[in-house]
């Protein structure tokens, strides 16, 4: 049976803790969600997905499948996020009194960063088909046809993805990646197609493209530079001359990524980055930050203020010049605290080349 607006709204009126209004669910149900409740799913790629060069072949087998991406999201999810997104779960294992796996679970999600998708299915269902997409948790119960199956996950908490159960959940469990107003837009985009030039899918992986394991410096560089690049162009309060601005950038960074594969040497190299570095600075430089306060949901411009945050970071990392004096440990925290990921080996072999950069 189809879920129906009206059930989602009764059932979320069940959970007195719900993060979403009658006013909230009104509202998205007049942007597109009251005739679609049960087209709409949420899922997270997970850390170890993405730490084990899956999430390309994950997010292949959800999208070939008929579902579209409403909206990404890339995060750092923090022990408080994650109990939210179990907690209905733990409460019935503490209650009857079993035991939890929560240090685990706390340690899975939390130890680099995750994908979230928004997603959409035009034959409804759309939860009920990820799931049994996705395959079941434990790794001995998953069908070899479904996505665990297929790329072997590990275990419950080593399980390459997440989904919500029902539609109270996707939107409940959203909501700890996006913001209302982006729940709201996402939704009103069910009836429509991506604005003229987006490309969610490619943006996606680009926002969490790993480096491999012979990549030398330079090419970390570049792929931790297309990741933050991406995070600006997917931030809710960017305008749409930043988007565009984003998507070009990310075209000269992929551009000098294969060039740089066909370059040896160390002087070859850094004429490539250096070169990309000019193409890219005068841009990021014309971008101004919206201050303004970009709804109710953020009454003091807080979004406005990260936004800047992450352009600032962007500015930094175009200046060659001013390389070696970059505090290494800073700059490690400050692209993580932008949600941008990055693994040690990353982080150590970007501090190297920008201390060392065009030193003698």
């Amino acid at each position: 049976m189809s879920l129906t607006f009206g059930d989602l709204v009764r059932d979320a009126a069940r959970l007195p803790d719900y993060p979403l209004s009658p006013t909230d669910l009104a509202d998205l149900g007049a942007a597109g969600l009251s005739g679609a409740a049960d087209q709409v799913a949420f899922m997270i790629v997970t850390p170890d997905a993405i730490h084990r060069g899956l999430h390309e072949q994950v997010v292949d087998r959800v999208t070939r499948a008929g579902f579209r991406v409403l909206a990404w999201r890339v995060k750092y999810l923090g022990d408080d996020e994650i109990e939210e997104l179990y907690k209905y779960g733990y409460r019935r294992k503490v209650f009857d009194n079993q035991r939890t796996h929560w240090f685990l679970t706390r340690r899975g999600l939390g130890f680099g960063a995750s994908l979230a998708l928004l997603l959409h299915h035009p034959d409804g269902d759309a939860p009920g088909r990820l799931a049994r997409l996705k395959g079941a948790s434990q790794p001995r119960e998953a069908s070899p046809q479904s996505i665990r199956g297929e790329l072997r996950s590990f275990s419950k908490i080593l399980a390459l993805m997440h989904s919500s159960d029902d539609g109270v959940g996707v939107l409940r469990e959203s909501l700890l990646y996006f913001g209302k107003s982006e729940v709201r837009a996402a939704v009103g985009r069910i009836a429509g197609g991506p604005a003229p030039g987006d490309d969610p899918i490619t943006a996606a992986l680009d926002a969490i493209r790993p480096s491999a394991a012979d990549d030398d410096p330079f090419a970390i560089f570049l792929t931790v530079k297309l990741r933050a690049t991406r995070m600006l162009e997917n931030h809710p309060v960017s305008p749409p001359e930043t988007r565009r601005a984003c998507r070009a950038i990310a075209d000269g960074l992929r551009a000098a990524l294969d060039r740089l594969a066909r370059e040896s040497g160390i002087g070859p190299r850094e004429k490539v980055v250096q070169e990309v570095l000019a193409a890219e600075r005068d841009v990021l430089e014309g971008l101004s930050a919206p201050f303004a306060p970009s709804g109710p949901e953020d009454p003091y411009g807080l979004r406005g203020l990260l936004w800047w945050r992450l352009l600032t970071l962007l500015r930094t990392l175009s200046r060659g010049d001013g390389f070696a004096g970059l505090d290494g440990d800073e700059l490690e925290r400050e692209l993580r605290g932008c949600g941008i990921g990055l693994s040690d080996w990353e982080a150590l072999a970007i501090q190297n080349l920008l201390f060392f950069w065009n030193c003698p």
